[in-house]
């Protein structure tokens, strides 16, 4: 399905610390599940609809991952943008800020995931939304930052709360569509989390937006995930 959004950003300089030993020689986008790597996973999953130039945040292993990714081009324009020093998501994102002057996709690229990116356009583009985020329902919603949604606007994020309090069991699932004017509110060369410092501030303005989508979410920032998504992942 074609969404007329031709350009994507993916974070793929992430360290993968919590992976231990496993993230040593290789970072974590690049585990392999069902036969693709993670982020094979993601770029078809952004090919799907309609996606063709995809700009990569490099950080660790810059020269791994793109030499990996330039060997398994299915097609699209493949951009780098590499960071001199981890900025954090949203520092990435700014420091690409030069190759996007439109709509644009934002996605992890170390999570396994099937978005359906029409659902996610759908819900911003009715709400002339800044952004708006694919949400996942999980149970353990204490892990994860749960979102306060009311008609699809989302008006606060709770950080790790625990069951009883958590507004809703709707997780930010790392992807999204943002508009241009997001980099207004981030600063060059300055470390920042889009998800903890950038959203936030987007969602007091009115303009933050989601939609529960009914694909699959694996985070694998542990070896456990990693073991569970290498066994219940079914690919798309």
């Amino acid at each position: 399905m074609n969404l007329k959004i031709k350009k994507a950003f993916v974070l793929a300089g992430g360290f993968g610390t919590r992976l231990g030993k496993l993230s040593e020689k290789k970072p974590k986008l690049l585990m392999e599940l069902n036969q693709k790597t993670v982020i094979e996973w993601n770029i078809l999953n952004l090919q799907k609809f309609g996606v063709k130039e995809i700009v990569f945040g490099l950080g660790h292993f810059s020269d791994v991952v793109q030499n990996f990714l330039e060997s398994n081009n299915p097609g699209l324009k493949f951009l780098y943008d590499v960071e001199p020093e981890p900025l954090g998501t949203g520092g990435a994102l700014k420091n690409a800020e030069k190759f996007f002057n439109e709509t644009f996709i934002f996605c992890n690229g170390d999570e396994a995931k099937n978005i359906d990116y029409s659902l996610v356009s759908k819900v911003h583009k009715e709400n002339n939304a800044l952004g708006t985020l694919a949400l996942k329902h999980v149970e353990d919603v204490e892990n994860f930052g749960a979102v306060k949604i009311e008609n699809n606007q989302i008006l606060e994020f709770f950080e790790k709360p625990s069951r009883e309090n958590a507004p809703s069991n709707l997780v930010n699932a790392g992807a999204s569509i943002l508009e241009p004017e997001i980099f207004n509110l981030m600063q060059p060369d300055t470390k920042i989390s889009i998800e903890k410092d950038v959203f936030p501030r987007v969602a007091k303005q009115g303009r933050l937006f989601g939609i529960e989508f009914p694909g699959q979410w694996f985070p694998i920032d542990t070896e456990e995930k990693l073991l569970k998504a290498q066994k219940e992942w079914q690919g798309f």
